[in-house]
């Protein structure tokens, strides 16, 4: 299965993303913070980057400009 990196700002959200692609069979690398996301992007060498932070577009860019090939999967939640 993949290798997916994951940065959310809400923990239960992040919990609970990271319950679901586990149980099919994923392999997920939680980032901490910005700064977290961007070296585990650099070092872990994932299959896809999951995003959820209102400023999707500043990390969508950054991650493009490093790994060109990587999917970037980004969302926001309503409030």
């Amino acid at each position: 299965m993949s290798t997916l990196l994951l940065l959310c700002n809400q923990k239960t959200v992040s919990d609970t993303l990271t319950d679901v692609l586990r149980s099919v069979g994923h392999t997920v690398i939680v980032a901490e913070d910005v700064f977290s996301l961007r070296t585990k992007t650099a070092k872990e060498d994932p299959d896809a980057v999951i995003i959820d932070l209102p400023y999707v577009d500043a990390l969508f860019e950054d991650i493009k400009r490093m790994s060109p090939r990587l999917p970037v999967l980004c969302w926001m939640q309503e409030s």
